[in-house]
Formats: C-alpha cells, structure tokens, sequence
C-alpha cells in the first residue's frame, strides 16, 4: 500500500553497515497530548534508500533542509506486525514552492465562468 504526506523533515541520516544500508527520515509532528510520557513535539522515523541521501543533501546545501517536503512512502508490515513506512520518492520543494507562487499570481484562475 502506498500514500502520499507531507511533513517537516528535521533531519536524515545516512547508514551503510555489511550489506545493510539506507537513510532514516526525522520528521516532526506537533504533540497532540495522547501521550503524557512525551514532552515536546514527536519525532517520526521513516525509512528510505541509501540513495535518497544524495537528493537530501543537495536539499540541505540549498538551505531547504529542514523545511516541508511532501513524500511518497509504502506501508508495510514492520517489527510486532505494526506499520513500516518507507520513502520511495520526495517531491522536490523548489518545484512546490513555483507551483504555489503562480496560483497566488492568478487568483480565480480555477473557479468555472
């Protein structure tokens, strides 16, 4: 099964260890309070291929990281049958931000005459 979020990405980090390897995505959630244990916001963790570090990189040189992306993740079945979400495709924020900006440029655009 596949989705499609958005996030704020506050971190990846990149592993290689034997013949395992890939990236782990931090994301940040508000904490809504159904757990008093947790003080602060909660961090998600969302697992990615060792060559999605490239893209995050080149995000976090332009100054885009940490910040909103929007991300295209399969569900699967992880440790203790709970959910395992990891990242298949992150949408380029640039592209976003110019898609954004030419909708606020021609209000009504959209709207039926």
């Amino acid at each position: 099964m596949q989705t499609v979020l958005q996030g704020n990405i506050r971190s990846v980090t990149k592993y290689s260890m034997d013949s395992n390897s890939g990236i782990s995505i931090f994301l940040e959630q508000q904490n809504e309070g159904l757990n008093e244990n947790i003080i602060g916001n909660e961090i998600l963790t969302i697992g990615g291929p060792y060559e999605m570090a490239i893209t995050f990189e080149a995000y976090a040189n332009e100054g885009l990281l940490p910040g909103e992306f929007e991300l295209r993740v399969v569900i699967g079945r992880g440790a203790g049958g709970k959910a395992k979400l990891t990242c298949l495709a992150v949408k380029d924020p640039r592209l976003t931000a110019k898609l954004n900006s030419q909708n606020k440029e021609q209000p009504g655009q959209n709207k039926p005459a």
